[in-house]
């Protein structure tokens, strides 16, 4: 499996800042050995591209996720986000007033699946082996996650168990520990005021925007 630890980030959303987005990461907990850069969403950077009745950003460049408002006039978001298979491409849209760990986790998530893991399956193929994974690192999840899978998945707990999950598949695929030993998860970024801004937890059961808790994802075709 080819692993590049620096991602570069498109923001194309003139309202929120690169901090904003670099704080959805924090809030979400991935882990440090992925890096993000940001990049000026110059014109060539990026295309549009049009699947599951969706016509999104999708970067030019391998190892790059865009981010863009879901209300943004230029695109039409009909799945929270998109990603290649082999090219490393990846793109998200956000709607105001989402947690940030959820989009942080919606921007793993799509990455994931740039590395063709399975980032939909944990209630299928992975689901056994999720649960055993969640005991045995001694997760405050696994009593509610093994009693009742797809009612925990559905819960407010929603975000925090798809965070494990992500946890758990780059622990199994890639060997990646890193979120438990060495380098940690990524700083909190204080907002522009200086104060540390809120994940947004409290309105984890308003907004489920996402379809399912998972994205679509495609395999782009040149």
């Amino acid at each position: 499996m080819t692993f590049n630890s620096v991602w570069t980030v498109i923001n194309l959303d003139e309202s929120i800042s690169n901090d904003t987005i670099q704080s959805w990461i924090s809030f979400a907990g991935i882990p440090a050995c992925f890096r993000f850069v940001f990049q000026s969403p110059f014109a060539n950077a990026w295309t549009t591209f049009t699947a599951y009745d969706s016509s999104v950003p999708m970067p030019l460049a391998p190892w790059t996720i865009c981010v863009s408002s879901a209300t943004d006039a230029r695109f039409t978001w009909t799945v929270a986000g998109l990603s290649t298979i082999g090219l490393h491409q990846a793109s998200i849209g956000h709607w105001t007033g989402e947690p940030q760990d959820d989009l942080g986790a919606r921007m793993w998530h799509e990455i994931l699946h740039c590395y063709e893991l399975p980032a939909d399956n944990m209630q299928t193929s992975e689901r056994a082996e999720f649960a055993d994974y969640l005991r045995t690192t001694g997760s405050l999840h696994a009593a509610g996650f093994s009693a009742d899978p797809v009612g925990y998945e559905a819960s407010a707990h929603h975000t925090q168990i798809l965070v494990e999950y992500y946890k758990y598949l780059m622990h199994k695929y890639m060997g990646c520990d890193c979120f438990q030993e060495g380098c940690g998860e990524q700083p909190v970024v204080p907002s522009e005021d200086g104060s540390t801004p809120s994940s947004g937890n409290e309105d984890a059961m308003k907004k489920l925007l996402y379809i399912g808790g998972a994205v679509v994802f495609f395999l782009l075709i040149l």
